[in-house]
């Protein structure tokens, strides 16, 4: 089996509804993933699908036409790609059309009706009507040409894009990463449509969806290239408490998916017409019944320098004293403050729920949003697939709290797949569910470029209740802000090196706090299993902080209770940036753009007091 087929057979396990292993959450998002076409799209559904043509051809039953309740019992319709036709003009002869994985003989004869006399051309998306002769034979009544704009019968991909065309057009082949070591090769034509259209858009490095059909080649003739930066179909609206979800939905043709936050009154609107996202959020906006109306943006783990192991096993000396903990000033505070009594949240790829170094820390069970069910799996490939982008990622940050704060509990929460993408909508469900369930602290190492207004509203009630929130800052170089890491008191955390200063590829500028983020040893699980690995970005400087606030907290609940909701929050949050280290010294560049460095033992252990005289000359004035 090829990489690319593999590959389909894992995005068709995840884009359906995966039955529950346990009991969900009531109100729990039902759709999840879903498919853009009609065709089976699984190995397994092939082989179903061949089993059924196998007692087609025995026994003459076929399905029904739809457009003629006259049609004999050996009727079947296929929907796939001409391969070849016949020559001639008039269409008369052998046609190769592959549909579903495969590849159909098509006879077409003089009784053979093209639909408004249009003769299909090879590359273009045909409808077969006809007579089953036998397995994979068709005599074609009615030959009809389909939409190419990435209609219902296209299958989808996600990845990173590594490589398009010469010349401008957009025209020729694409190339796009979808696993670790797995690509996957499309053919764009004149019938391809690219959004945006501004071809310039599209430089390596950015995630893409392509929409289109499997070839025979394991390669895909594509219908729809676009640049991944919303779900298709979806937009996420507030109405007026007052206004009833069906009504609105049926207004413009939409269905009422799945509830956020009752409360809110916070609805994801499914269209079946998912080519006109933007403008139908616009119509919405207009709506007296709508508070808000935006699109369901993609979220995703932040770009990194890779992925490094460097050895595996049930335990890792390196992990333990590696000197990234030195930096944050650790061993000083490790003696008194362990954050016991403190529920984390890591809401992530999912955590490896038997590793030895994380099995007695989780409080199970958690919540997968991605597959839907409460095992939030940090999930590796199919039997011979390729491992995504993102496996083990939420593993290893997991890893980091359980070191920084070795008596606290961690609420494992998936909320993006192997490859790291999720979306707006889930994130926002997820963040919701891990309040209600009692976190004091929720990690996000990951982000978005949009400012969504259901993630904002999501976050800002979690740190009502008292919840601290920590963000990755983004692993793009720019002081540009980032999602949800730039929302009001969330705590925004970049990298720095083993030297203190900024990581070349840290985010800067409008952050609160720096922690090391360059070759973090954590706990990882991969081809070999359990294990240890280094991994660098501001997703591994979050769950420094992260764990550092479940110290505070325990600190701050002494010898009084803390402060509850916002104020809580507030004073832990200002605990850990006003004890932060200044890095002018460190980095003259970026020093003053980093926030200053986590200091624990700064923010938990009783100094003595700064002489006044000195005080006047502090370097490093807080943002």
């Amino acid at each position: 089996m090829t990489t690319a087929e593999l590959w389909r057979q894992n995005q068709g396990r995840n884009s359906v509804a995966v039955e529950a292993t346990g009991e969900l959450p009531s109100g729990f998002p039902a759709h999840l993933r879903r498919r853009r076409f009609a065709g089976l799209g699984t190995v397994a559904g092939l082989a179903l699908l061949l089993l059924a043509l196998l007692l087609m051809a025995v026994h003459g039953v076929a399905a029904a036409h739809d457009d003629d309740p006259d049609d004999s019992e050996d009727e079947v319709r296929i929907v796939g790609v001409v391969l070849s036709a016949p020559p001639g003009a008039d269409g008369i002869g052998i046609w190769s059309v592959a549909a579903d994985g495969i590849t159909y003989t098509v006879q077409v004869n003089s009784e053979t009706k093209f639909h408004d006399d249009v003769v299909p051309g090879v590359g273009q998306r045909v409808r077969v009507d006809g007579q089953l002769l036998e397995p994979g034979l068709l005599l074609a009544h009615e030959l009809r040409l389909e939409s190419q704009d990435g209609s219902d019968e296209d299958d989808e991909w996600h990845g990173l894009l590594l490589s398009t065309p010469a010349g401008g057009t957009g025209q020729g082949l694409w190339v796009i990463q979808i696993g670790q070591g797995a690509t996957l090769t499309a053919t764009a034509d004149a019938n391809t449509r690219f959004d945006p259209a501004d071809l310039s858009q599209f430089v390596p490095g950015i995630w893409v969806e392509i929409r289109g059909t499997l070839l025979p080649d394991s390669t895909v003739l594509a219908s729809r290239i676009r640049m991944d930066e919303y779900e298709a179909g979806e937009v996420v609206v507030r109405l007026q408490p007052d206004a009833i979800s069906s009504t609105v939905a049926n207004r413009y043709g939409l269905v009422a998916r799945s509830t956020l936050l009752a409360d809110a009154h916070i609805y994801l609107l499914a269209s079946p017409d998912d080519e006109n996202e933007v403008s139908l959020v616009d119509l919405l906006r207009q709506d007296p019944d709508v508070v808000w109306a935006e699109l369901n943006y993609v979220n995703s783990v932040p770009e990194s320098e890779g992925y490094k192991t460097w050895g595996w096993g049930d335990r890792s000396d390196e992990y333990i004293n590696q000197y990234a903990f030195e930096q944050v000033g650790l061993p000083a505070v490790s003696a008194y403050y362990t954050g016991t009594g403190i529920l984390v949240a890591v809401l992530d790829t999912g955590v490896d729920l038997q590793h030895p170094a994380l099995v007695d820390r989780l409080q199970l069970p958690g919540l997968d949003v991605v597959s839907g069910d409460t095992v939030p799996q940090d999930e590796g490939p199919p039997p011979g697939g390729a491992p995504g982008l993102a496996w083990g990622h939420g593993t290893h940050v997991a890893g980091i709290v359980a070191r920084l704060a070795p008596g606290s509990r961690i609420l494992p929460v998936r909320v993006l797949d192997a490859n790291g993408r999720g979306n707006t909508f889930l994130l926002a469900y997820a963040i919701e569910w891990a309040v209600d369930q009692g976190a004091d602290v929720i990690n996000l190492s990951l982000g978005t470029p949009y400012n969504s207004q259901v993630l904002q509203e999501a976050i800002q009630a979690a740190i009502d209740r008292g919840v601290v929130v920590v963000a990755a800052a983004g692993n793009s170089n720019t002081d540009t802000p980032q999602y949800p890491a730039a929302y009001a008191d969330v705590l925004a955390v970049t990298a720095v090196d083993g030297a203190n200063r900024k990581a070349s590829f840290a985010n800067y500028g409008w952050v609160d706090l720096a922690a090391p983020g360059v070759g973090i040893t954590s706990t990882v699980i991969g081809p070999e299993g359990h294990g240890y690995g280094s991994w660098s970005g501001t997703s591994m400087a979050a769950p420094f902080v992260s764990g550092g606030a479940a110290l505070v907290r325990t600190k701050l609940a002494q010898p009084s209770a803390a402060p509850g909701g916002r104020a809580g929050v507030l004073a832990v949050a200002g605990r850990l940036r006003e004890s932060a280290r200044p890095l002018d010294a460190y980095d003259a560049q970026y020093g003053d753009k980093l926030g200053g460095l986590l200091d624990l033992e700064a923010a938990l252990l009783e100094q003595e007091p700064v002489p006044l005289e000195l005080r006047l000359f502090i370097p490093w004035i807080q943002r």
